[in-house]
């Protein structure tokens, strides 16, 4: 193909079009080249001189994916060339331009001073028909037993089922139904609610003092913008413990998702991160945390 025929068909790519251009070629080599020639002539980053990217599916919204990957939907969708932001296409290959840092446009704000609980770590990984969607009971039953009121998951599950009213294995916990199954033990629920029927919104220095205090904090956040969930499939929010920093600053926490707690007692984030994965939830339930007390 000559320089003069790309040239013709890249002046008439603009917007969205580059999105039907990949929807209809792919990664062919003549779609590489039409977004290469596109990419020359708009002044628009080249999609194959990305270091990173990834493949649209069926459901995903530009705002999602920018989320997943630490990055403004701005970054995005100018690393793509997208004018029009709501429309993006199964299949579609999205470049990633670098992270800023600034995705949520918050900054850390919890001074570094180590402070680390000692909880005993569970997985919802037990063999339980609910061992998918078991985050909640799994998380809530690793708080319990830090208060020396221990309760197997399966059991918890069970009062998490009678507070929702549904038992489908696919059904996860919301705060109110981890709330009950909490309470029914001897337990009381601190910090979730500021007012009738509103979250409280916590900070990082909020969770950080009640780590200090020798109070474990059970937090609400996005599944895959935690370290080592980025490429799963699942999108949908997930339950850890915040156990206090390191002397570097960074969070340490407990994650029920790994087999094991080789793997996922005591990992480590960055206060950005997890500032990421605190807002950017399904539910749209941001800065949600609660601490139990025993009665």
């Amino acid at each position: 193909m000559s320089n003069a025929i790309i040239q013709v068909l890249s002046a008439i790519i603009s917007g969205w079009w580059i999105g039907l251009v990949i929807r209809l070629l792919g990664t062919s080599l003549l779609g590489l080249i039409l977004l290469q020639a596109w990419s020359a002539t708009l002044g628009a980053p080249a999609v194959i001189a990305a270091p990173e990217s990834h493949r649209v599916v069926p459901g995903e919204t530009l705002s999602g994916i920018a989320e997943r990957h630490g990055v403004t939907v701005a970054e995005l969708a100018a690393a793509n060339g997208i004018k029009t932001l709501n429309l993006v296409f199964p299949g579609q290959v999205l470049a990633i331009p670098a992270r800023t840092g600034t995705a949520t446009g918050a900054a850390p704000e919890a001074a570094a001073s180590p402070v680390t609980l000692q909880v005993l770590y569970r997985t919802q990984f037990d063999g339980s028909q609910y061992e998918e969607s078991n985050c909640g009971p799994a998380t809530l039953g690793m708080l319990m037993t830090y208060y020396d009121r221990w309760a197997s998951t399966d059991a918890l599950r069970q009062s998490v089922n009678e507070s929702t009213g549904y038992w489908g294995l696919d059904g996860g916990a919301d705060w109110e139904s981890l709330v009950y199954a909490a309470e029914a033990r001897g337990l009381r629920v601190k910090g979730l609610y500021e007012g009738p029927k509103r979250y409280r919104k916590w900070t990082l220095t909020d969770v950080l003092e009640e780590a200090r205090a020798g109070r474990p904090v059970m937090l609400l956040v996005r599944y895959w913008s935690l370290p080592g969930h980025e490429q799963s499939s699942w999108w949908g929010d997930h339950y850890i413990v915040f156990l206090g920093q390191t002397d570097s600053g960074e969070v340490l926490y407990h994650d029920s998702a790994f087999e094991g707690n080789v793997e996922g007692a005591y990992r480590t984030m960055s206060q950005e991160r997890l500032l990421r994965a605190w807002t950017g939830t399904v539910t749209g339930i941001r800065y949600s945390a609660m601490v139990l007390e025993a009665r």
